[in-house]
């Protein structure tokens, strides 16, 4: 009986000291997971607000070792007006932990699942980040020489002439969208849709 209880203990030891173990080897891997997903989205954030004068803003990120990485309560905010332009619930990154170790990120991301996305455009309202865009993809010559006195004719104007060929977004994962409602506001009309 005594040999009974101290092989049962034994193994109950060596379960504990493996337990402990994976997990004293999966911190410093969590924390640099964590890290170089922190540092690509200031990148990113950065990167859009250069680009179109739009702030983006998280509430929190959660990275899972096995899976992928989840953000939360993410917001596209136009800067001038501070109104948003995009919410998202919910953003999830999945990626493959072998390939992501073995290979590097490009070839370890899977998919980007995106979850309750609202996106509003309110006419004259939170638009600054648009007029913002259209600019520095329009600096082209035949952009510049737009010659138009209000901003809504401007921007209608290079609309007309921006090539969308070169404004391109290549994402190395595939993408999908739940619950998505867009709304365009301006006075006197109002679209909205809903894409479940």
């Amino acid at each position: 009986m005594k040999i009974r209880v101290i092989k049962i203990g034994i193994c109950i030891a060596v379960f504990i000291s493996l337990v402990a173990t994976v997990f004293a080897f999966l911190n410093p891997l969590y924390q640099r997971i964590g890290d170089e997903v922190r540092g690509r989205l200031e990148k990113l954030c950065l990167e859009v607000f250069t680009k179109t004068g739009a702030r983006i803003s998280y509430g929190s990120f959660s990275p899972s070792i096995i899976s992928g990485v989840n953000i939360y309560d993410i917001k596209v905010t136009d800067s001038q007006s501070r109104r948003d332009v995009v919410t998202i619930g919910r953003a999830s990154l999945r990626y493959n932990l072998v390939k992501l170790l073995r290979k590097g990120v490009s070839d370890g991301l899977q998919e980007l699942v995106i979850h309750d996305v609202e996106a509003v455009y309110e006419y004259g309202v939170n638009d600054s980040w648009l007029h913002t865009f259209l600019m520095n993809y329009g600096k082209k010559k035949e952009l510049q020489d737009v010659s138009v006195s209000s901003r809504e004719n401007k921007i209608e104007a290079v609309l007309e002439k921006l090539n969308f060929d070169e404004v391109t977004l290549k994402l190395p994962v595939n993408v999908r969208i739940y619950r998505l409602h867009a709304s365009y506001l301006k006075p006197g009309l109002e679209i909205s849709g809903n894409i479940n």
